[in-house]
C-alpha cells in the first residue's frame, strides 16, 4: 500500500498534483507539470561570443603580466 502524504503530513486528496496506480503489482506514479514560473533560456547562441572575448582579455592579461614581471627581473 502507497499513500501519498502532503509535506505538513496530511493526506493527499483526488485534487492533488500527484496520483498513484497499480497495475498487475506495477505501481505506477504521476506528478502533475504546473510551472510556475518561465525560467530564463541559457546556454544559446550568444554564450559563444562572450566565451571567445574572455579567452582573449584573459590572455592578453597574463600575457602583459607576464611580460613585465620579466622587465622588472631583468632591470634588477
Amino acid at each position: 500500500t502507497v499513500d501519498l502524504i502532503k509535506e505538513d503530513g496530511t493526506a493527499g486528496d483526488e485534487n492533488s498534483q500527484a496520483s498513484i496506480s497499480c497495475d498487475a503489482g506495477v505501481y505506477t506514479i504521476t506528478v502533475k507539470n504546473t510551472p510556475g514560473i518561465v525560467l530564463p533560456k541559457t546556454g544559446g547562441s550568444g554564450t559563444a561570443l562572450w566565451t571567445i572575448i574572455g579567452t582573449i582579455l584573459s590572455s592578453t592579461a597574463g600575457a602583459l603580466l607576464t611580460i613585465r614581471k620579466k622587465k622588472r627581473i631583468q632591470s634588477e
